[in-house]
């Protein structure tokens, strides 16, 4: 009953310095947003309420009723927040974020920061309150057991005393309201306060020894999938602190853009971990090697996704001579966009943005610029998790050092496996000096590919892919309406460039594909057998949906060659009949002399 709660701090023996400590430690509790953002703020403010001889009633109903302010005032904390984030203390708090132990406060959140400013000025007001209401009640109670004789026999009798019980409580103050008003701290820390906390740290300790493997796994699962996008399933997963090594059993990750596929399977996944990079709420894997793995497998129940993915990016108006895009090419456009997409959002945070003069790092905002950036990330996520990432410039907040994925198999390349090798990955890229890049290559060479990630202006890009079924490709292009390619085999390679442009991330791929023993139909020309047949495309413009320009003199003289044949066997034929006639059946030999010689052939 609240009547009892408030009974028992006016009727108990609490100083002021309990009382105020209690309000203020109550608010600040209060207005930080939560458990994920602010772990250690919690924690240590916690157990300094516990150790501290604060009036702990006092601190539920004060937090009670600052946490339905601070959730009125939740874009007021937010501005507050911005306010030392990014205004005359940025450097103090940039420092106390990049500082371990302190990173795990979460003082990087704007509602932390601002929070905590809201609370303590919230506290300090309702503490300055409730001392001087305490100190006038207990002072008109002294004067009353002075000098009121009605009041005291009221309060002596056994009536009053049982309405007290059951409305405010059964605990009686054992001194005088003269000697309450005496009383200013009283003792400051609380004897069984500080062994609670150990024994509290005792049986959190044990508790996360025995279920550190659930808790590992959900939290893995969570901060996966919000990095993927969809589903991501884990059979089991542990770190050994002992060892600095994290196992992974079971994994699986869903293809966003094709809920029915899982981009990747592995039976295992080891790492080594940087364990003194938790102390500064950073994950640092020195090695990741995964095991057993598998791309593009079926699912047997279709995934879900737990945000909305990036959109393709319109291109921009065509220059002449510029090629046409992926719509006027390809049968899937909007499939080929949507992976496009990803793939672009995948550099992007692989590679962190640029900055003007092109080189790796923070882009320097204008204020309208971060104020914009801030508008749309809270209407994504809620005020709560937008944080000033921007801050976050020692060390990154999660980093690979090298990724390694041996045979992995995947559907396209039945006989083959491919190996995967990246270093230094992260999610601020510009902080780590060491050069950035992924690495593919399959058992036979028939796939194989390299990108930089960042470090440089324009980036470097090379893909190749031998021995590609034509037939294969060709049944999702549109030419003409018909199948413009059928048979043989195709090698498909390029070396090209990306690099980060106005925010986008533009390619500059010069493609060449060799045709091998396919069939090539021409519209308005028919169709021919080409042994080897180089054909240069160039590939620009935005990632997720570039220009592609063919080059068309491969194709001009293609259709050359094949109406000047239809013209040359048009006219034997002609030349043939009329020459028959003329010679009659008696020389047939003699005139198919005279035309192999006429057109080229031997007389």
């Amino acid at each position: 009953m609240l009547s009892r709660q408030i009974g028992k701090i006016l009727r108990g023996n609490a100083t002021p310095f309990q009382l105020f400590s209690a309000c203020v430690l109550g608010s600040l509790l209060a207005f930080l947003p939560g458990l994920t953002q602010a772990p250690g703020a919690l924690i240590i403010l916690t157990f300094i309420l516990i150790v501290m001889n604060a009036n702990l009633a006092l601190a539920v109903l004060t937090g009670l009723v600052a946490k339905l302010c601070s959730i009125l005032l939740l874009p007021v904390s937010f501005e507050v927040g911005r306010f030392f984030l990014d205004g005359p203390t940025r450097g103090l708090f940039q420092s106390a974020i990049n500082a371990p132990v302190l990173a795990l406060c979460g003082f990087e959140y704007y509602t932390v920061t601002g929070g905590l400013a809201m609370g303590l000025v919230f506290g300090l007001v309702s503490g300055y309150l409730v001392i001087r209401f305490m100190h006038g009640f207990r002072k008109k109670m002294a004067d009353l057991e002075e000098s009121s004789e009605a009041f005291k026999k009221l309060s002596g009798s056994k009536m009053a005393k049982i309405a007290a019980w059951v409305f405010l409580g059964g605990a009686a103050k054992k001194n005088s309201y003269e000697e309450l008003l005496e009383k200013k701290v009283g003792l400051p820390i609380r004897p069984l306060g500080v062994v609670f906390v150990v024994l509290l740290g005792v049986v959190i300790f044990t508790i996360v020894q025995l279920g550190k493997g659930p808790i590992m796994t959900m939290a893995l699962q969570n901060g996966l999938e919000q990095a993927n996008g969809a589903t991501v399933e884990l059979g089991y997963a542990e770190m050994d602190f002992k060892e600095n090594r994290l196992v992974i059993t079971n994994l699986a990750i869903a293809d966003a853009t094709d809920l029915n596929f899982d981009i990747l399977r592995a039976a295992k996944l080891e790492a080594d971990i940087a364990s003194a990079s938790l102390l500064t709420k950073r994950l640092k894997l020195d090695r990741m090697v995964i095991s057993d793995a598998q791309h593009k497998v079926k699912r047997k129940t279709p995934a879900y996704r737990v945000r909305e993915l990036p959109v393709p990016a319109e291109p921009p108006p065509a220059k002449e001579g510029e090629g046409k895009t992926l719509d006027d090419y390809l049968k899937q456009a909007k499939a080929w966009k949507d992976k496009l997409a990803r793939l672009k959002e995948w550099i992007e945070k692989a590679s962190g943005p640029q900055d003007e003069s092109g080189e790796p790092g923070p882009a320097q905002e204008t204020p309208e610029a971060l104020e914009e950036r801030l508008r749309k990330q809270v209407e994504a996520v809620g005020y709560e998790s937008v944080a000033a990432t921007h801050l976050l410039d020692v060390t990154p907040t999660f980093t690979i050092g090298e990724l390694i994925a041996e045979k992995v198999r995947i559907p396209e390349l039945k006989d083959e496996t491919i190996d995967i090798r990246a270093k230094n990955l992260s999610t601020q890229p510009w902080l780590i000096e060491e050069q950035k890049e992924v690495v593919i290559t399959s058992s036979k060479d028939s796939l194989g590919g390299r990108v930089q990630l960042g470090g440089e202006a324009a980036n470097a890009f090379a893909f190749h892919y031998r021995g590609l079924a034509t037939d294969q490709v060709a049944k999702g292009l549109k030419i003409g309406g018909k199948q413009a390619l059928s048979g043989g085999t195709m090698d498909v390679s390029t070396s090209g460039s990306w690099a980060q442009t106005d925010g986008d991330v533009v390619v500059n791929l010069p493609l060449e594909v060799v045709l091998h023993d396919a069939n090539i139909t021409v519209p308005g020309a028919g169709a021919t057998l080409v042994d080897n047949l180089k054909v240069p495309i160039g590939i620009m413009g935005p990632l997720d949906n570039p220009r592609i320009r063919p080059d068309t003199k491969v194709f001009a003289n293609l259709a050359g060659n094949l109406i000047k044949s239809k013209a040359t066997q048009l006219v034997k034929d002609k030349v043939g009949e009329k020459a028959k006639k003329v010679l009659g059946d008696k020389v047939p030999g003699e005139a198919e002399k005279l035309l192999k010689g006429l057109f080229g052939g031997k007389k």
